[in-house]
């Protein structure tokens, strides 16, 4: 079984919790071994990062200017 299918399983035992304890418990377990300012990306998300910081390597950007020309049309 790969990490994300382990992780997919736990999430579904997670969301079927209902007991208040196990839930703080649960919490309290993650905030140690989780700090709350660790970011999560989508592998989808990811890809589209990615992707932005190529084409900005790449020189594929505009400038304020063009974006203001550009986006402009739409606000006549």
């Amino acid at each position: 079984m790969t990490a994300i299918e382990r992780k997919q399983l736990l999430l579904q035992r997670l969301l079927a919790v209902t007991d208040e304890r196990q839930l703080e418990a649960i919490e309290m377990f993650m905030d140690k071994q989780c700090p709350d300012d660790v970011l999560y990306f989508s592998p989808e998300l990811r890809a589209r990062i990615d992707l932005s910081l190529q084409q900005m390597e790449e020189g594929k950007v505009y400038t304020t200017e063009e974006m203001s020309k550009r986006l402009s049309r739409w606000s006549d």
